[in-house]
């Protein structure tokens, strides 16, 4: 049996570590403190406080991605009957070693599409401007285009409304689109891309 994709879990246990390094230091400086050592006090003090914001970092970064994990679990469900629904063979959580995981890989009769899921609200893009939060989700789906040899890459943002310039002149970037809406929006694209 493969072992579930859970890329929070070392961010988690680095947290932990650091709190707990954190709360040695802090109370390796408070009897430092007690026997008169007030200068090496104060430094591991501030050691102690360095080392509790990495912690606190290191715990809400693993919070953040075990929500998008969720959430791109949700949605892969959702996806998953729509698309065979439409007649695509799927398969969810495709692992790519040196990649990580493809939430979807759709088949169609002569080529299939990469599917990156993302709980972005917005997608901030105009033209050839991108921010770098996009321009991030571009690149990993670029690469996992490239590592499957996919023709395209989409990025599905359920929960995603477009501006109105993006739906004037669409979001595309090379061979990786961006679709906003629900599964049936999805499969339309894929549809439209495969057949």
């Amino acid at each position: 049996m493969a072992r579930a994709f859970a890329p929070w879990k070392k961010d988690r246990a680095r947290g932990v570590r650091l709190f707990l390094a954190s709360l040695f230091t802090g109370l390796f400086a408070i009897w430092l403190a007690t026997n008169q050592y007030f200068l090496p006090s104060v430094v591991f003090a501030l050691c102690a406080l360095i080392l509790i914001g990495f912690s606190i970092s290191s715990l809400k970064r693993a919070r953040i991605r075990e929500f998008g994990k969720s959430f791109e679990q949700e949605f892969i469900e959702r996806a998953l009957a729509e698309l065979e629904k439409n007649g695509f063979k799927t398969r969810a959580n495709v692992f790519v070693y040196g990649i990580g995981d493809v939430d979807l890989v759709v088949t169609g009769q002569r080529s299939f599409v990469v599917v990156e899921i993302k709980s972005f609200r917005r997608w901030s893009s105009f033209m050839i401007f991108t921010g770098a939060r996009e321009q991030r989700a571009l690149a990993q789906v670029e690469r996992q285009r490239r590592a499957l040899r996919a023709k395209h890459g989409l990025i599905w943002l359920p929960q995603g409304k477009p501006t109105f310039f993006q739906k004037l002149f669409g979001t595309a970037s090379g061979n990786i689109n961006v679709v906003f809406g629900d599964e049936r929006d999805l499969a339309k694209t894929i549809r439209k891309i495969l057949i």
